[in-house]
């Protein structure tokens, strides 16, 4: 006899249970990795920082699924970041929700696009002034992120950075 009625498809109950055992055992393995929490700091950097890190995380574990990567993803929140997913989901559902819905809601609040833009120039305003070479270089780096066009390739990031 077929566990559910005989109708040989999944209760919801039995969906909401493995969706559980799905994100607690992706959790497991996100977790594993040691991936960084994220407190709401309004630093731009901080903010690509701990996204990169996390996407790279969920990808390397294969976490594919949108809605699971957005729930693995918001675990991770912390402090004032947790006040504002907590207010997020107040407001959109995130069961169900998108990757892209996620990114595009970090992205306005911790990423806008005026602040992107003003680290792009500063990327390109960059000159070594009163720095030694590895401080420019580490703060290249870093802002470098905020131009991914400009060094697109080696050639084009050694002129940017000469």
């Amino acid at each position: 006899m077929l566990p559910h009625g005989g109708r040989g498809g999944a209760t919801p109950a039995s969906r909401d249970l493995v969706e559980g055992i799905r994100f607690f055992r992706g959790l497991k393995e996100f977790l594993s990795l040691d991936p960084p929490t994220f407190t709401g700091a309004l630093n731009p950097i901080v903010a690509k920082d701990w996204l990169e890190q996390t996407t790279k995380a969920l990808d390397v574990l294969g976490i594919g699924d949108d809605n699971l990567r957005v729930l693995i993803a918001s675990y991770q929140f912390t402090g004032e970041a947790e006040v504002w997913w907590e207010s997020v989901t107040s407001t959109h559902m995130v069961e169900g929700m998108d990757w892209g819905i996620f990114l595009g809601l970090f992205h306005e609040k911790y990423l806008p696009i005026s602040v992107m833009n003003a680290l792009r120039d500063e990327f390109l305003a960059l000159v070594q002034g009163n720095m030694n070479v590895e401080e420019y270089e580490d703060r290249f780096t870093s802002l470098s992120r905020f131009a991914p066009d400009i060094v697109a390739d080696e050639s084009t990031k050694t002129r940017q950075f000469a």
